[in-house]
């Protein structure tokens, strides 16, 4: 896995994305007992947890855009440490439209059956800069919500 091509990496990344944004469910399939998910803040451990937190989003629907994937190798067992960078666009339950830029770390491991689980999982969100011009000078402000 560590020596994983770019273009099977973004594959694996879409699929997991589009399977959060349709069946976030089928997610606990991707972890293990003693997976790591630290979202927002939100920290859980086990496939259990996890998957609890994962399908308790108040989104009505979402959808992931990938603007850059970085990766490295974590170890000698074939492990591979994986940092995204992108877009999250969701609708919540009372039909409100939102985007945040996301980061995204994944530390993916190898089974036997040649597949892999994700060991650890930190995931945060931020709204994307807005631009403000005060006094002739272009200022660019973060908004956190």
């Amino acid at each position: 896995m560590g020596n994983m091509d770019a273009a099977a990496l973004l594959d694996l990344l879409e699929d997991y994305y589009q399977m959060m944004a349709v069946k976030p469910a089928e997610l606990g399939k991707l972890y293990r007992e003693g997976s790591r998910l630290n979202f927002e803040g939100q920290k859980s451990r086990g496939k259990e947890e996890i998957l609890a937190q994962l399908t308790s989003h108040p989104f009505a629907r979402c959808k992931h855009s990938i603007t850059t994937v970085d990766s490295n190798a974590s170890d000698n067992d074939g492990g591979l440490l994986v940092f995204v960078n992108g877009v999250l666009d969701f609708v919540q339950q009372d039909g409100e439209g939102h985007a945040l830029n996301f980061s995204q770390t994944l530390q993916l491991m190898p089974t036997p059956e040649e597949d892999f689980y994700i060991l650890t999982d930190i995931f945060n969100a931020a709204a994307p800069p807005q631009s403000q011009v005060m006094e002739g000078v272009h200022v660019a402000t973060a908004i956190h919500t």
